[in-house]
């Protein structure tokens, strides 16, 4: 997945060599199942992700006993827990952890008893690569099967697959776990989840990974007592819970590790991929411990490589360009989800309130986009 991969350029350009690496989504350390980051020699500059440029997340051993708690108190008051989760990575940590505990005496019979449902197509599929890829696994998933045990296998975990059985979780009453993408709620089958257990107060919303500004995730982490879905409002009653242990990338101090492992620190750093101010506190954060200077780079901005100190030119306003871009991906994603259920739901050959609701909306935007484009 080249999103998580290290990328290293070596270019000559007029007999001059210029070595220039990005770090990806730089992985987080001592995570279930995966092997920790690659620590590279150096280079002459460095783009780094800043995902959690500013926090630190909490230790994994204290945060799997919270996780499972949280499984144990919701199942126990006949509520489901929804997880929503990044369907390559994040879903297979979670399966992991489950299946660590279950293999645990006592604990590990109340464990059994709770049905885990994988709701994702790509999940599912990665799920079966990781399974067919022990090689790339650290050495205490690699523990755990050479004792037998399969860390993505246990008793009581099923994989969905098609959209009738994933509608058929929500007719089903019994207190179960649900795992489901995508991840910050913007899209898939966690929507459709969400709407049928977020007005549940014996239920638990866990997050277990990062929720961007705008996304209907940040909105219930935020705490809002209404989101809409669908186009419908819905009550958040629910338990709503944030693990930041499971996270893919590094938090600050990962990050900052991963520099300093380097013997040829970079003469910049070019922050990206993180909102405003994790990349101003990592800026800050990288200066005090390298006196290495940062630049954050403003949408379309150009900066030319030549071997010395590019010029700090840091933009002081998040672009309303790239905002309006990042909005109309996630409608455009909406929509094809939409387009997908009422094509499910014509054989069906009813009109309902609901259908005919969501048209006048669906006209009404189509004509605030029409009066927008036509503006000059």
């Amino acid at each position: 997945m080249l999103g998580s991969s290290i990328v290293e350029l070596n270019i000559t350009e007029d007999g001059k060599k210029q070595k220039i690496v990005f770090s990806g989504d730089l992985g987080n350390i001592n995570m279930p199942i995966i092997k920790d980051p690659t620590y590279i020699k150096g280079t002459d500059y460095l783009v780094v992700e800043s995902t959690y440029g500013d926090r630190i997340h909490g230790e994994m051993e204290d945060q799997s006993g919270k996780f499972v708690q949280i499984l144990l108190d919701t199942i126990g008051r006949g509520g489901n827990v929804i997880i929503p989760s990044f369907a390559v990575g994040r879903t297979q940590e979670i399966l992991y952890e489950i299946n660590k505990y279950a293999a645990m005496k006592g604990l590990g019979d109340k464990i059994k008893k709770i049905p885990v449902y994988v709701d994702s197509p790509l999940a599912v599929n990665a799920t079966k690569i990781f399974e067919c890829n022990p090689e790339y696994y650290d050495d205490e998933a690699l523990k755990y099967l050479l004792k037998g045990d399969n860390p993505l296998e246990f008793e009581n975990l099923h994989f969905v697959s098609t959209a009738e059985e994933s509608k058929a979780l929500n007719d089903d009453m019994t207190p179960k776990v649900i795992i489901s993408a995508s991840g910050m709620c913007e899209v898939g089958r966690i929507k459709h989840h969400l709407k049928h257990n977020l007005y549940r107060p014996e239920c638990t919303v866990l997050f277990v990974g990062f929720q961007a500004e705008g996304t209907l995730g940040k909105k219930i982490l935020s705490g809002e007592k209404l989101v809409k879905i669908f186009g419908e409002e819905i009550a958040v009653n629910a338990e709503v819970k944030y693990l930041d242990a499971f996270s893919g990338h590094a938090d600050r101090d990962g990050i900052i590790t991963w520099i300093d492992k380097m013997e040829e620190k970079p003469k910049n750093i070019f922050i990206v991929h993180g909102e405003y101010t994790a990349e101003q506190s990592l800026k800050n954060y990288i200066y005090d411990k390298f006196h290495i200077r940062s630049v954050i780079p403003g949408f379309e901005e150009t900066y030319t490589i030549d071997g010395t100190l590019v010029e700090d030119n840091l933009p002081t306003y998040k672009s309303t360009r790239f905002d309006i871009l990042e909005t109309l991906s996630f409608l455009k994603q909406d929509v094809d989800d939409m387009t997908n259920a009422v094509k499910s739901e014509l054989k069906h050959n009813v009109e309902t309130d609901d259908l005919n609701d969501i048209l006048v909306k669906l006209n009404d935007v189509k004509e605030s986009l029409a009066k927008l484009k036509n503006r000059k």
